[in-house]
């Protein structure tokens, strides 16, 4: 005997009903295709799926599709650093915090891994004010022109060994160049680290690594007038 196939129909316009009411708002997450008991149940839900990005901070708890999205509202409405659970007065002063804690560039807004991370990216905006001792190439920094120098891409033709044979007829060698038992050419006078090259000696002393610098009445910053005279 054949199934009468109108109950089968209704069974089915009845199961699609109940499917359409299942998704009033109040109880059905459209995001994820998904029917609650309850708003209650629903709302335990969009804090604890990874496809729902909640702010807690705003009355009506608005929902972000993307994690970036979050975090991006936190920072100019509320003033909050998510990872770090805290909020600011002012923007200003979360601008600060970021820096400080999360090594953020203010130039170009992102983040790095390490305030060296930072420092380094940071010389990308600066002004390439050092002229290079033997061509009409400019450089951020002195260490990147005697590199530059070193590795013997200069027009003027110094290479590594030139820039060597300077550094130590330099009258300030004795503050610079390594013992002759040193398997280096190079030491830091003020925390005696060592250094193949004279740019990653000049380097170290632009960095906050130590308290060596290469102000024009130190050692290092002879050494730069003396290379501009002999180039």
């Amino acid at each position: 005997m054949r199934r009468d196939a109108s109950i089968s129909f209704e069974a089915l316009d009845y199961a699609a009903e109940q499917y359409v009411d299942s998704k009033h708002p109040n109880s059905f997450c459209t995001r994820c295709d998904r029917a609650f008991r309850s708003c209650q149940a629903r709302q335990q839900h969009f804090y604890a799926s990874s496809q729902h990005h909640i702010c807690v901070k705003c009355p009506r708890k608005p929902d972000f599709l993307l994690l970036q999205g979050l975090d991006s509202h936190l920072t100019k409405v509320h003033h909050y650093c998510r990872p770090c659970e805290r909020g600011f007065d002012k923007a200003g002063d979360l601008v600060k915090h970021d820096v400080a804690v999360h090594n953020l560039c203010t130039s170009c807004g992102n983040y790095y891994d390490s305030p060296n991370n930072l420092k380094n990216h940071q010389l990308t905006h600066l002004e390439r004010t050092v002229e290079c001792a033997g061509c009409a190439g400019k450089f951020v920094r002195s260490s990147a022109m005697v590199l530059h120098l070193e590795a013997g891409t200069c027009p003027s033709g110094c290479d590594s060994d030139r820039v060597d044979q300077v550094a130590f007829d330099c009258y300030q060698s004795r503050h610079y160049v390594a013992d002759e038992d040193s398997d280096f050419e190079y030491r830091c006078r003020g925390c005696d680290a060592e250094f193949y090259y004279i740019s990653g000696l000049l380097q170290h002393a632009e960095s906050d690594a130590c308290g060596e610098g290469l102000h024009p009445s130190q050692p290092l910053g002879k050494f730069l007038q003396y290379l501009r005279s002999r180039i």
